[in-house]
């Protein structure tokens, strides 16, 4: 099995039903600490909050995910257990495989493997994770925005999960990679106009 999907079995575990977390933000700290990723953790009421960074140098290149999920809905609608990853016909089944803890395993591998291959690499990575992204997105991203932006400076590249976290554009200096994918995409503040992926 590989790292990647090794890593999402494990976070598809974890039922991290908006706003809870459950130890998702501690797991992928405790993994990137090895590789010298500092954990500053600014929460807010319900909410977990993670800021994970290698290095002090510019440029900065972030990464940004949430770890929470929506609500299963009626188990007897699910052909498998939603916090239990199935695979069936070549695909992985789980609540919060595709948004987003597919999107988190595969950055966090792709992060480990770029460190392994360039230990001495130009500039800084950092990991921006919240607990808050599926409700009501209000002590997520957008404070923990505010609070950092003091902190930051030099050219930013953040990875966005869909189209669309406005609040990002506060950042001075910041560089947006949009990367078009042809697929259905749902999410809950798409509203009655998402369809299910599946």
């Amino acid at each position: 099995m590989s790292n990647t999907l090794e890593l999402l079995k494990d976070l598809i575990r974890r039922e991290s039903v908006t706003p809870n977390d459950a130890g998702c933000l501690d797991l992928l700290a405790e993994r990137l600490k090895p590789l010298g990723f500092i954990d500053e953790r600014l929460n807010f009421g319900d909410t977990e909050n993670a800021w994970l960074r290698r290095g002090e140098e510019k440029p900065l290149f972030v990464f940004l995910g949430h770890t929470d999920v929506v609500p299963v809905g009626a188990l007897h609608l699910w052909q498998s257990p939603p916090f239990e990853p199935t695979i069936r016909d070549g695909n992985l089944y789980g609540r919060g495989a595709a948004d987003m803890k597919g999107g988190i395993a595969a950055f966090m591998t792709a992060v480990e493997r770029f460190i392994a291959k360039n230990p001495h690499h130009v500039g800084s990575i950092a990991i921006m994770l919240t607990s808050d992204e599926e409700g009501a997105a209000t002590h997520g991203v957008e404070n923990v925005v505010q609070l950092i932006k003091k902190k930051i400076a030099g050219i930013v590249v953040v990875l966005l999960p869909l189209e669309g976290v406005a609040v990002l554009t506060m950042i001075a200096g910041i560089f947006l990679l949009v990367i078009a994918v042809a697929q259905i995409i749902g999410a809950i503040m798409i509203g009655k106009a998402a369809k299910n992926a599946i």
